[in-house]
């Protein structure tokens, strides 16, 4: 699996999808829903290869569904550019998801939710729940909560039928390349140092 690789388009879009999806959650529940967009994004599948293409696409993050009431608050938020307009910049929720955001990606904080891919609200769980009851088909009649943090209720892949799934970890710092060391001048160089001060000559090369 190739590394994934996000530009600041997709960080402004999934600071603005946590921003609508889970404002009103703590510091840790936000991180939480950052996670779940990057354990999406850095495994290639039916929910998209980028981390905008997981974030739009259709039906998943409902904050963009045409029809949501969270979809609003997500208007005019990006450039044309696709980034974070000057004023939504400025916004102290837009600026919590965007450090939540940020603490995920470089692996400051740790993924509270061990690897979750999916995540419900307790009354969209109980819909899938009687759904589920009467079709068999949906997938969290079959799955179980890994955890529950804050107003979401989250999945594991493998509790979703996804098998394969890697969870999101940074890729490590590069190190510092190390300053080039001067060849070593050996018995040689010093003999030859030697004769030159004795000459006076090495002062003046200098």
């Amino acid at each position: 699996m190739s590394a994934l690789r996000i530009t600041e388009q997709d960080r402004a879009v999934a600071v603005v999808t946590m921003f609508g999806e889970a404002r009103g959650e703590s510091d840790v529940g936000l991180r939480a829903v950052a996670a779940v967009i990057l354990n999406r994004a850095s495994n290639p599948r039916w929910w998209g290869k980028t981390v905008t293409e997981v974030c739009r696409r259709p039906a998943l993050f409902s904050c963009w569904n045409a029809d949501d009431p969270q979809s609003a608050r997500l208007r005019g938020v990006l450039t044309t550019n696709g980034v974070l307009t000057a004023e939504a910049a400025m916004n102290p929720q837009i600026e919590r998801a965007r450090r939540a955001w940020a603490a995920i990606e470089t692996g400051e904080m740790s993924d509270p939710t061990s690897g979750c891919t999916h995540y419900l609200t307790p009354e969209a769980y109980d819909r899938h729940q009687r759904a589920g009851r009467r079709s068999g088909s949906s997938w969290s009649f079959r799955a179980r909560p890994t955890a529950t943090i804050g107003g979401h209720m989250f999945f594991r892949p493998q509790d979703i039928g996804e098998i394969g799934i890697t969870p999101w970890a940074p890729r490590p710092a590069a190190a510092p390349e190390k300053p080039a060391s001067e060849p070593s001048r050996g018995l040689f160089g010093w003999i030859f140092d030697l004769v030159l001060a004795r000459l006076g000559i090495k002062d003046r090369l200098e």
